[in-house]
């Protein structure tokens, strides 16, 4: 599975912060610090903006493939022309 670190880098603070979450219940994090992480969003932004394919690629295998593809299809980035595509 291949992540498009643009759209990543594309997304609102709301939709970034539920991926956030997501990705880390889906880690196996429980619901209270879940829900910090996700609402460091911007600092995780920086370390996403940073991350190189290699260390995506090894988040994604931490929480699967198909579950990776369901986070991202639930999020989409925002763009100029105000679609979500």
């Amino acid at each position: 599975m291949e992540i498009d670190t643009k759209k990543l880098a594309a997304l609102d603070e709301a939709s970034l912060s539920t991926m956030i979450y997501e990705v880390a219940r889906s880690m196996g994090l429980g619901e209270e610090k879940a829900r910090r992480m996700a609402s460091n969003a911007p600092a995780i932004r920086v370390m996403l903006a940073k991350a190189s394919d290699r260390d995506v690629n090894r988040l994604v295998s931490m929480i699967g493939e198909k579950r990776a593809a369901e986070i991202l299809s639930g999020v989409n980035p925002k763009t100029d022309n105000g679609g979500g595509k």
